[in-house]
C-alpha cells in the first residue's frame, strides 16, 4: 500500500512559507517552515547563516517599498530579489530577467548557507576575468 506524503505549508497570520518577512528588530528573513508544536516560523535570516524561530506575531510581510530600488532613490541597501532555502528557481528567473532586461543589473540578498563565501569568490573571479557583462544590444530582446 502506497503513502502520499504532502508538504506542510499553512497560512498563519497571513504569512506562508517562502515569503520576506521583518521581524520586531528589523531583521529580513525567508519563513523556511512552520513548527506546529511551538506554533513557530523557522526564519532564515537575510546576510548571515542564521536560521530563528519566531511566533507568528512577532513577524510581518515586508512590503517592497521598504526594500528599496537598486540604483534608484530609497534605501542604500536595496535589492530586487531575496534568494533563501525556499526561494523557487522559476521565480528566481523571471524576476532576474526581468530586472536586466529593464535596469541591466539585478541584486539579490542571500540567506548565507555553508556555500555563500564561496559563489562570492567565483563571481568576484569571474568579474575580476572579465566574464560578467551585458549581453550585446542585438541579442538582448526589447
Amino acid at each position: 500500500r502506497g503513502e502520499c506524503l504532502a508538504m506542510y505549508s499553512p497560512v498563519v497570520n497571513g504569512l506562508h512559507i517562502g515569503e520576506l518577512v521583518v521581524d520586531g528588530s528589523g531583521r529580513l528573513g525567508q519563513l523556511i517552515q512552520y513548527i506546529p508544536e511551538s506554533g513557530e516560523f523557522g526564519v532564515a535570516l537575510l546576510g548571515s547563516r542564521d536560521v530563528v524561530r519566531l511566533e507568528p506575531g512577532s513577524l510581518r510581510a515586508v512590503l517592497n517599498s521598504e526594500v528599496g530600488e537598486p540604483g534608484g532613490p530609497g534605501r542604500e541597501d536595496g535589492f530586487d530579489l531575496a534568494v533563501g532555502p525556499q526561494t523557487r528557481r522559476l521565480v528566481l528567473g523571471e524576476e532576474a530577467s526581468r530586472c536586466l532586461a529593464e535596469r541591466g543589473f539585478s541584486v539579490l540578498r542571500l540567506h548565507g548557507g555553508d556555500d555563500l563565501e564561496a559563489a562570492r569568490s567565483v563571481m568576484r573571479q569571474l568579474e575580476k576575468e572579465d566574464k560578467l557583462g551585458r549581453l550585446p544590444l542585438e541579442t538582448e530582446e526589447g
